[in-house]
């Protein structure tokens, strides 16, 4: 068994696994240097220490080599400092090559033996002389690494439409697929606008609170069904489910919103709502409230 800390490094910030000895001690939170199949990199520590099989764990487990010093610190700037000279200096090559793609980053391992290129594109890039170039400019080993747009976001950072940090370059690591129907079955208004992220892409929060809807959409009749409620036709218009009830309309054009208790043990295809239900529902309400109190 071996003795592993989630780590988050590089610039999309994907967590992987490092190994510590017994010697070694970080609280999560704390910056470190660690070594990877592509040398020395800084990351954060974001998981406390558990154990794993190091025989069935499907990549190798590399070292964490330690907490960084002043010096580290030092490097690791100059390096970010390089790194945005250096993207300059590809960007003028890619618009002199006219190549049909936009670089996003650039990154440089500990001692600069690696520079990662962060790109996006419609389709593949045929980056041969580009690659030529930069190995010879900067003398050192260069990968090309296409993302996407959501990935860029995670790079860049911004702020949403809710005022806050984007959740991709704070905590998110996967990106789940989210679609038009997730906003329906929330009641959403359907305007791409007002539901679509910085990246242009449907908003990853959209699937945050989708499992309490959906159980919420099991209990209700679905918009559009009638019901007799209190000896009246009506028709169900939509819901709120953090007031937990529907809304109805009548024939007259009245609405009314009802509490989806009524609904409990009944079938949702054919729902009549007598006056002694809401009557009963009524006062165990009441009743609620004073013990509550």
């Amino acid at each position: 068994m071996k003795t592993v800390l989630g780590i988050k490094y590089k610039l999309l910030g994907q967590i992987e696994y490092f190994g510590i000895n017994e010697s070694q001690d970080f609280s999560i939170g704390t910056t470190v240097k660690v070594q990877s199949e592509d040398g020395v990199w800084m990351g954060k520590v974001e998981t406390i220490p558990k154990e794993i099989d190091e025989d069935n764990h499907k990549n190798k487990i590399f070292p964490v080599l330690g907490q960084l010093n002043l010096e580290d610190l030092k490097t690791f700037r100059d390096n970010r400092l390089k790194a945005k000279k250096v993207f300059d200096t590809c960007f003028d090559i890619i618009n002199n090559l006219e190549l049909a793609m936009k670089l996003i980053d650039v990154e440089y391992n500990y001692d600069r033996t690696k520079g990662i290129f962060y790109y996006t594109a419609d389709g593949r890039i045929d980056f041969r002389e580009l690659v030529k170039e930069l190995a010879f400019k900067f003398k050192t080993r260069i990968e090309m690494k296409q993302i996407g747009v959501r990935d860029e976001a995670k790079i860049r950072g911004g702020h949403g439409l809710c005022g806050i940090h984007l959740c991709c370059n704070r905590f998110l690591q996967n990106f789940e697929t989210v679609t038009i129907k997730n906003a329906k079955d929330q009641n959403l208004n359907i305007n791409t606008a007002k539901i679509s992220g910085v990246c242009g892409r449907l908003m990853c929060c959209l699937t945050y609170e989708l499992d309490f809807y959906k159980d919420f959409l099991k209990k209700i009749p679905q918009p559009g069904t009638s019901i007799q409620y209190l000896g009246k036709r009506a028709k169900v218009t939509g819901f709120n489910a953090i007031k937990n009830c529907i809304t109805i309309i009548y024939k007259d054009g009245i609405f009314k919103d009802i509490d989806i208790s009524l609904f409990a043990g009944k079938d949702l295809s054919k729902i009549e709502i007598t006056e002694k239900e809401v009557s009963d529902f009524e006062l165990k309400k009441q009743e609620k409230i004073f013990f509550e109190k």
